[in-house]
């Protein structure tokens, strides 16, 4: 435990910015990913390398300007990106906006959960 307070600790002193991991990330389903858009906030050249299955590319510094795009698809959304902190940015933005979104972290978190089916 005081590892992680020093590390929070100096991370925040030099001015890197902790982002909060909702709540629903722990949730995310096999059922759910198939009913979702999967959207990866990372930029186009991370996209490029690579990326989960039939996820769309709209980076982080775009989501602002496709609100009425991505209001515009009829599925739930799943964001995502490398590490969780950029995808926990793009769905602050999406629930300000009453968009219905789902932090998916990173592209491991989600190939996971789509290989796990509940029994």
């Amino acid at each position: 435990m005081l590892k992680i307070a020093l590390i929070i600790a100096l991370a925040t002193a030099i001015g890197y910015r902790i982002m909060p991991v909702f709540a629903d990330t722990a949730n995310v389903t096999s059922d759910q990913i198939t009913q979702s858009v999967i959207v990866d906030v990372r930029t186009p050249e991370e996209y490029k390398t690579a990326h989960y299955h039939g996820a769309v590319n709209i980076p982080l510094d775009q989501i602002d300007s496709q609100i009425s795009k991505i209001k515009g698809m009829k599925q739930p959304i799943i964001v995502y990106c490398r590490s969780g902190n950029r995808s926990a940015k793009a769905a602050a933005i999406l629930k300000r906006n009453g968009i219905p979104v789902t932090n998916g972290i990173n592209q491991a978190t989600l190939e996971k959960a789509s290989r796990s089916k509940p029994h």
